[in-house]
């Protein structure tokens, strides 16, 4: 049998939007409240970023050159490995302004994420691969 894994699956979401609206509304501390202690946070173009304060230092930087206005992270698909553990596939939508940049600039991509619920029964990024596409 297999089990019910939908309040996982709810918690699972909940805890995406709250990344979703922490990266628009939130700060990076904030942000970085959606990571696990040891997170590793991958991103094209830029060398791993491995802890919860390194991530936060990471996303003080990029707020000091831009603002991101829109985040959504669309999943495709949930996979569960294990009590504790999910693998989510999916993609993202951000628009972010530049200073001195006259138009909103808008990034796609795919997202591969690792979550992990922790002792306190909070799911939280383990890891994170994203992964830009290149504009239409």
């Amino acid at each position: 049998m297999i089990p019910d894994r939908s309040v996982d699956a709810a918690a699972i979401a909940a805890a995406s939007a709250a990344l979703d609206q922490s990266l628009v509304s939130g700060t990076p501390a904030d942000v970085a409240g959606c990571f696990t202690e040891d997170a590793v946070l991958g991103e094209s173009g830029w060398p791993d970023v491995i802890g919860r304060p390194a991530i936060e230092r990471f996303l003080t930087e990029a707020n000091a050159v831009r603002t991101v206005v829109g985040h959504r992270i669309h999943q495709d698909e949930l996979v569960f490995v294990g009590p504790d553990r999910a693998l989510e596939f999916g993609r993202f939508d951000e628009t972010k302004i530049k200073p001195g940049h006259p138009d909103p600039i808008h990034e796609r991509g795919r997202t591969v994420t690792d979550w992990r619920r922790g002792p306190d029964g909070r799911w939280r990024i383990a890891r994170v691969v994203v992964s830009d596409l290149p504009s239409p």
